[in-house]
């Protein structure tokens, strides 16, 4: 069976990746750290968006942010990643550049 490690799972694009290849008998791995929900409250919350999926279909979730080094295991263990996790636009989020970079420079080693 292949797997396939999908970032932002609980997202909109993220969470519809993750049932298209579910249903294709794709082992799904997906991983989302929850920050709009936090940032937005429940608005934004798409923890609700997974605890749905995992009731309806056979994903493999990791609440985890994408810098952490726990992300290399779960790359090593997968057959292709889509990367749809990032940094929704938002003022409040729009202040914080700083970790706006970080993620730049995680994802695309030639950012300067």
């Amino acid at each position: 069976m292949e797997r396939i490690l999908i970032t932002g799972g609980a997202g909109l694009v993220g969470s519809e990746c993750a049932k298209f290849f579910s249903l294709k008998g794709w082992h799904v791995i997906t991983v989302d750290n929850y920050m709009r929900g936090r940032i937005l409250g429940s608005e934004g919350d798409t923890s609700i968006v997974m605890r749905k999926l995992l009731r309806e279909y056979n994903i493999e979730h990791h609440e985890l942010d994408i810098r952490d080094d726990k992300i290399c295991e779960l790359l090593r263990r997968a057959d292709a990643v889509i990367h749809t996790a990032a940094q929704s636009s938002h003022p409040q989020i729009d202040r914080d550049t700083s970790r706006e970079l970080q993620y730049k420079r995680l994802w695309n080693p030639l950012y300067p």
